[in-house]
């Protein structure tokens, strides 16, 4: 099976000069699909909080297995000085998060890149609320990202209208890099850049 590593970077638009910071875990969970979950906050928090960057290995070790022979993820909520951020990556997966001028977040299988990269694959992307009012914006992000091995993407009002006036918004991509679907989250005002390598 070809090895893979899926990467992204959140990028803020802050201005020249920002300075570090450290990470802030708000939240994380350790989930199935029809809910069943456990809290690995504890091992998330001692790995990641406060420090530049971290790596956390995405299995049951965390906090125990809450749903046998079910896909999991592990879903973390973090801040890097700003908006809250998420990053999901899937079992048998490891997540890595890092603070600085740009907040990374990078998801993929051990073992090193595979030569020359993996063409992104966007699988859906939406604009939205959290009341729900939202916009379809995979074909925008698809026409940027789709086959490309790096692509980046601004979560802003461009990418399909603006689906709730003066609310708070995130875009939300689902993707995959040869491997199982990711997703990442990231507020309005902010650009996502991914990359399959």
């Amino acid at each position: 099976m070809r090895a893979f590593t899926i990467a992204f970077v959140l990028t803020a638009l802050t201005a020249l000069g920002a300075q570090a910071q450290n990470l802030h875990i708000s939240d994380s969970s350790y989930q199935a699909k029809d809910g069943r979950s456990c809290d690995p906050s504890r091992k998330v928090r001692s790995a990641c909080q406060g420090k530049a960057s971290c790596e956390i290995d995405v299995d049951n070790k965390m906090c125990g297995d809450p749903a046998k022979a079910t896909y999991k993820e592990l879903v973390v909520g973090y801040k890097c000085g700003g908006g809250r951020l998420e990053m999901r990556v899937p079992e048998g997966k490891w997540m890595k998060l890092s603070c600085g001028r740009g907040t990374s977040a990078s998801g993929g299988s051990r073992g090193g890149g595979s030569s020359g990269g993996t063409p992104i694959h966007i699988s859906d992307a939406s604009y939205r609320a959290k009341d729900g009012r939202n916009c379809d914006a995979k074909n925008r992000v698809r026409s940027t990202c789709q086959g490309e091995k790096r692509c980046s993407v601004d979560a802003n009002n461009r990418l399909c209208g603006d689906p709730a006036k003066a609310t708070y918004k995130e875009l939300v991509i689902g993707y995959k890099c040869g491997g199982g679907r990711q997703e990442v989250r990231v507020p309005e005002g902010r650009s996502i850049n991914l990359a399959c390598d």
